[in-house]
């Protein structure tokens, strides 16, 4: 007796609608896998992208940290202790018992508005700022600093300039290269000023003993004839050092 074939051929049809079920399902599982990657990819992009934002910050931070110190008045008991809020680049807190030197007649007294170093591509605005409630100094952000109170064009005195070596515009990034003959312009409202490189030093700041001390003071006292020096910190990364230019006017 022959049994009836009906029940096989439900099974044949029902094999194609499973694998077409299985397709989609494995279609689905497949859509739902990419969508889930690409919201990892997303998730992951704006992970990194906040982290970056802070990350800047911090670096800035951590950037102004290293230039923060206090100077006291006396050389000897300069301490090189943290402080804030205020950026603090260089010393520049003078014994009381200094006076200036007489003004030169023979060029008009004026304070620079700009400067150029052709040899490290330097074209700078200078910005005059003062010196903090507590005798430390900062300096300029995208433009060379004048430090108040220093030498100006005509005097028989000491010019002091600084700017930054890695942020906020590195001015003075390549101001290590510079030597002896080089040309540093300086530019009143109406009239250029020439000065020769006459000495380059680099001397450490972080740590320094008590002779390093009086030498990155010695930089930065008045003079008895008209000078110009140049400030800034060394290496790139690092603030350990600080790196300075000494120029006379050129004959």
């Amino acid at each position: 007796m022959r049994l009836p074939n009906r029940p096989v051929r439900a099974f044949r049809q029902a094999r194609p609608l499973e694998r077409q079920d299985s397709r989609r399902d494995s279609t689905a599982r497949s859509n739902a896998r990419a969508a889930g990657n690409v919201l990892m990819a997303l998730g992951l992009g704006l992970l990194l992208f906040i982290g970056a934002v802070y990350g800047y910050d911090y670096l800035e931070e951590w950037l102004d940290a290293q230039q923060r110190y206090v100077v006291a008045a006396s050389i000897d008991d300069w301490p090189l202790r943290p402080i804030s809020p205020q950026i603090s680049l260089l010393p520049l807190q003078l014994p009381s018992t200094l006076t200036r030197p007489p003004v030169a007649a023979t060029v008009a007294v004026t304070v620079p508005v700009r400067i150029a170093i052709p040899k490290i591509n330097v074209n700078s605005r200078i910005v005059e700022i003062a010196p903090l409630a507590d005798g430390s100094w900062g300096t300029a952000a995208w433009a060379v600093a004048y430090h108040k109170g220093t030498g100006k064009i005509g005097e028989a005195d000491n010019i002091v300039l600084s700017g930054h070596n890695n942020f906020q515009g590195e001015v003075f990034r390549r101001l290590s290269e510079l030597k002896a003959g080089d040309i540093i312009k300086l530019y009143s409202v109406d009239r250029e000023y020439r000065y020769t490189v006459v000495q380059t030093a680099i001397i450490p700041w972080v740590g320094a003993s008590a002779e390093d001390r009086r030498r990155n003071i010695q930089y930065l006292l008045p003079t008895s004839e008209p000078t110009l020096t140049l400030v800034s910190c060394w290496p790139y990364w690092v603030y350990t050092h600080r790196v300075y230019v000494v120029a006379k006017p050129t004959p």
